[in-house]
């Protein structure tokens, strides 16, 4: 359905620009397909003003449903939050992982740090038949997607149904670790297209605050320790800190003139590099002695 084809002339419906203001009520006058597209409305309430066209987001609901509009806003508003980023990505992939489609973790504005339950029967499988007692008392939100339950909620499902399939998302975890001592055993030079790749702190510092939390929370979720995450932090540092001496020292060298002696250790570091990319590395900025 076309996003005006809902408004018809005549009708009324509640209007509001944005949260921070008081909704009012219109009349339907006219509908631009656009584009953009927009809706041409009179106020009610100030008959002698001129008609507008307001975008279709801003009218929320024909005028006589804006009190349940309203509540289920005040509902959503209740239940909605900010939550950590590699708890939300945990949540995400248990829930991608074992229950498909029946859940959907939600990110709009509005929902954000909300998950709702489309399949009650599916996802009550996953749990191993505790739905109910997992989010009784909860406060939630019903409507025609399904039931919406805040994040603590969501935390306590995800955690649950990785303790009880803690195999199949041990697998998830263990690829990601794979991954990563893929990324952080990597050593500058070339790729297998003979395109110069260099020491990037970014992916170290993404594997280091991102990857290596989730892998860790994911694990504690299965009732799982282990040495993966230790093992990833300690590659991560020697990583950083071979690739940091070693361009420290070819640069030095090569600033002290003796350039041959800086090409002997990059070449020898680097079988495949060219006096090129050794160039391009002397850009690197040593540590002060």
């Amino acid at each position: 359905m076309s996003e005006l084809e809902e408004f018809l002339v005549g009708d009324r419906w509640f209007h509001r620009p944005s949260i921070a203001k008081a909704g009012v009520e219109v009349e339907i006058t006219g509908v631009r397909p656009g584009p953009p597209a927009r809706v041409e409305v009179s106020f009610v309430q100030q008959r002698d003003a001129p008609t507008q066209l307001v975008p279709p987001s801003q009218l929320k609901c024909r005028w006589p449903d804006r009190h349940e509009f309203l509540g289920a806003e005040a509902v959503w508003s209740a239940l909605s939050s900010t939550p950590d980023e590699v708890e939300s990505q945990a949540v995400v992939d248990v829930f991608n992982l074992l229950a498909g489609d029946t859940v959907t973790v939600n990110s709009s504005k509005a929902k954000r740090g909300t998950v709702t339950i489309i399949d009650p029967a599916r996802i009550n499988r996953v749990l191993g038949g505790e739905l109910r007692l997992l989010v009784a008392g909860a406060q939630h939100i019903e409507d025609s997607t399904g039931v919406s339950y805040g994040w603590s909620t969501a935390v306590d499902l995800a955690h649950r149904a990785a303790g009880l399939h803690s195999e199949r998302v041990l697998e998830h975890v263990r690829a990601m670790e794979a991954e990563a001592r893929r990324v952080l055993q990597a050593r500058p030079g070339l790729d297998d297209r003979g395109r110069f790749t260099k020491f990037d702190p970014w992916e170290l510092e993404y594997q280091n605050d991102f990857v290596i939390p989730l892998t860790r929370l994911l694990r504690e979720w299965c009732g799982s320790t282990g040495d993966s995450a230790d093992e990833l932090h300690r590659l991560r540092d020697e990583c950083a800190r071979l690739s940091k001496t070693l361009l420290d020292a070819v640069v030095r060298l090569a600033v002290s003139g003796e350039e041959e002696a800086s090409w002997a250790i990059y070449e020898l570091a680097f079988p495949n590099a060219t006096r090129l990319e050794w160039r391009a590395a002397l850009s690197f900025q040593p540590t002060p002695p």
